[in-house]
């Protein structure tokens, strides 16, 4: 089994590589017989929330080169792993994708997992054509953005809206367990498997920030000490 993540950092910053040496130290520490590959994302240029859009672009297009040869998890290098997470394998046929409790967005695309099927590598290479659409028809990317939110999402919605792989089997995980996202920090229990450290103003700025657990909002304290842990043990 192969866990792949794809990460780069703007010039002159650091978080995402210390976001990537925790969760490649999670990955180890709780699913030491996974292969680990880490790819690095050429940016693409943008301004303001363009330049968001630009990175999750980049980002797309490094998954599509994928081939899909062995179950493979695709994950954001803001996650940290709490649990072994091939047990999802058992239950997924074809694609895996994780959804929310919250309203919006419906999914969360931080966690994907993919059996090594026909029909999952044509699902990467499809989606990836959509997000390339959508980018390029910004007003057809912002019906599905007030629909599905960011830009791998959006195209992600289209795509199993558009019923173009119509034998397609899709396997909805929760969040709450495989990639527990803002509604879920709170909750964050035995069963959680996977907590994604997102948000520049949310739970990633606190968990990379040096502010005293105590000034941490409540919902996000035990995520923060979670990774914050990870990291000291990372070091050791």
């Amino acid at each position: 089994m192969k866990v792949v993540t794809a990460w780069f950092d703007m010039p002159g910053q650091n978080r995402y590589k210390r976001l990537l040496d925790v969760f490649l130290y999670s990955v180890k520490k709780n699913m030491p017989d996974a292969t680990l590959e880490v790819l690095n994302i050429k940016p693409m240029r943008g301004v303001g929330i363009d330049q968001h859009l630009a990175n999750n672009r980049a980002k797309m297009e490094t998954w599509a080169q994928i081939d899909i040869t062995e179950p493979t998890i695709l994950a954001d290098c803001d996650m940290l792993v709490l649990q072994d997470l091939s047990v999802a394998f058992d239950v997924v046929e074809d694609v895996g994708l994780t959804y929310r409790t919250a309203d919006f967005p419906p999914r969360n695309g931080g966690m994907i997992f993919l059996q090594p099927t026909v029909n999952a590598n044509r699902f990467l290479k499809q989606w990836n054509k959509v997000d390339r659409f959508l980018y390029g028809h910004r007003i057809v990317h912002e019906l599905y953005r007030k629909k599905y939110a960011g830009m791998n999402q959006s195209s992600l919605g289209y795509l199993l809206e558009s019923g173009i792989l119509p034998t397609l089997n899709v396997t909805e995980l929760p969040c709450s367990i495989w990639n527990a996202c803002n509604e879920d920090w709170t909750n964050i229990s035995t069963k959680t498997k996977a907590v994604h450290i997102k948000g520049k103003n949310q739970l990633r700025g606190d968990a990379l920030s040096d502010k005293p657990i105590e000034e941490i909002t409540p919902e996000r304290r035990k995520a923060v000490i979670l990774w914050r842990q990870y990291e000291r043990e990372a070091k050791i």
